[in-house]
């Protein structure tokens, strides 16, 4: 018969002792690991209630977007596609947090709608959004023809007689210092140069440059503009910067210009501040809101 000294017995208390703590701590632990490894779909889908409660919860606004169809150089009417609603939704994502908003939730809905959920918004930051969604943000820069002060009038009379091949009547609409609106007929290139898939940098400026725009094209977008700017004859010609079809502006070119420019004539830094996210992030398919619903805190209860 073997006994077992005192100082045996301890240790094995000890020994045991140590077992039983062991298995009591790795409970939690693989409780632990069990949560780390549940499904990605499943977190997702938590959150997206979490958030989706939140509006309920605070109130906001949720649109109803609708993804249009592109056309084709023959102006045939292409349809929408998964992957046009998903960069839609990518870019308005870019767009909206450029801008400072924060939308809990934009989403597919069907074959071509979208969802998008604002909370705490403003009547007048909710017009900003709107206004950024519908623009389709295509930014070209296009030569106006070089007697256009005489002939765009000669065409606004007699809409058609293509005077200049080539070229169309586009009307610039502008402010004087009084306030009063002004408008000019111009004959701009039905071509455009160069187009905002060379910007690789749209930022608006603050300070004496409030209401201006820095552009900042790629290495081939800077050899287009320079090659464009440098034949024209400088103090004279204009070079029309036209947004989504509309003429923003007509500069005359002073000298040639390079990857770095600026746009001026925004009214203030927050309307140049929307305009430098809407061009660095441009849409391939126009977007039209058919859906605006109020969700007010009180409806939650």
């Amino acid at each position: 018969m073997i006994t077992l000294s005192p100082f045996l017995k301890i240790w094995q208390c000890i020994q045991s002792f140590l077992a039983v703590t062991a298995i009591l701590v790795s409970t939690p632990s693989s409780f632990a690991c069990q949560k780390a490894t549940t499904p990605k779909t499943e977190t997702a889908a938590k959150v997206a209630s979490a958030q989706h409660n939140d509006i309920k919860t605070i109130g906001g606004i949720i649109l109803t977007i609708r993804v249009l169809p592109s056309r084709s150089n023959l102006g045939e009417e292409i349809p929408v596609t998964s992957e046009q609603v998903s960069l839609a939704i990518k870019v308005l994502k870019k767009r909206i947090t450029r801008i400072g908003f924060r939308a809990i939730n934009i989403s597919p809905l069907g074959q071509d709608l979208i969802t998008l959920e604002l909370i705490k918004i403003s009547k007048s930051k909710l017009l900003t959004v709107k206004k950024n969604i519908q623009t389709l943000g295509l930014l070209e820069f296009k030569t106006v023809y070089p007697g256009s002060l005489i002939l765009a009038d000669q065409v606004a009379a007699d809409p058609q007689n293509e005077i200049v091949p080539g070229y169309e009547l586009k009307v610039l609409t502008d402010t004087d210092d009084d306030g009063n609106t002004t408008s000019e007929n111009l004959l701009i290139s039905r071509r455009a140069a160069l187009n905002n898939s060379y910007v690789i940098q749209a930022q608006e400026l603050h300070g004496a440059f409030e209401g201006m725009i820095s552009i900042e094209l790629s290495k081939e977008g800077g050899d287009r503009m320079f090659r464009l700017t440098k034949s024209m004859d400088h103090g004279r010609d204009r070079l029309a910067i036209v947004l989504d079809g509309i003429i923003h502006s007509a500069p005359v070119v002073q000298s040639a210009l390079s990857s770095k420019f600026q746009i001026s004539g925004m009214a203030d830094a927050s309307e140049a501040k929307n305009l430098a996210a809407i061009l660095q992030n441009p849409l391939t398919n126009s977007l039209h809101i058919e859906d605006e619903r109020v969700i007010s805190p009180s409806s939650s209860k």
